[in-house]
């Protein structure tokens, strides 16, 4: 929350992501939530990438996969983000409106 306030606290985050991530290299949400960070700071590329290997520890992390697929369709790679929603829709949660009306939305 600091570092959406004052960027001078986005440095610290990473450091104590980094810390943490060494202590505990197979905890997704560790990963998931640096590469929101990332993708706050502006580093699209870094972000997909720790989301890509927050996703490789967990298959089933339905946050990370909805947020990599906004991810690319903040990125303009529309059929990306279609394959994360719908992964998200076949195996984890066909009940989850959004990415329903995410599906929607990138079939016109």
């Amino acid at each position: 929350m600091l570092t959406m306030i004052d960027q001078r606290y986005q440095n610290q985050a990473l450091e104590t992501f980094q810390k943490a991530i060494d202590l505990a290299p197979t905890d997704p949400k560790l990963k998931y939530n640096l590469s929101l960070l990332y993708n706050q700071m502006g580093q699209t590329g870094l972000a997909e990438q720790v989301l890509k290997d927050s996703i490789d520890l967990k298959v089933n992390y339905e946050a990370a996969r909805f947020n990599l697929a906004s991810l690319y369709e903040q990125t303009n790679r529309p059929d990306l983000a279609k394959e994360q929603y719908q992964y998200i829709f076949d195996y984890l949660n066909p009940d989850n409106q959004k990415v329903g009306e995410k599906l929607e939305q990138l079939q016109n």
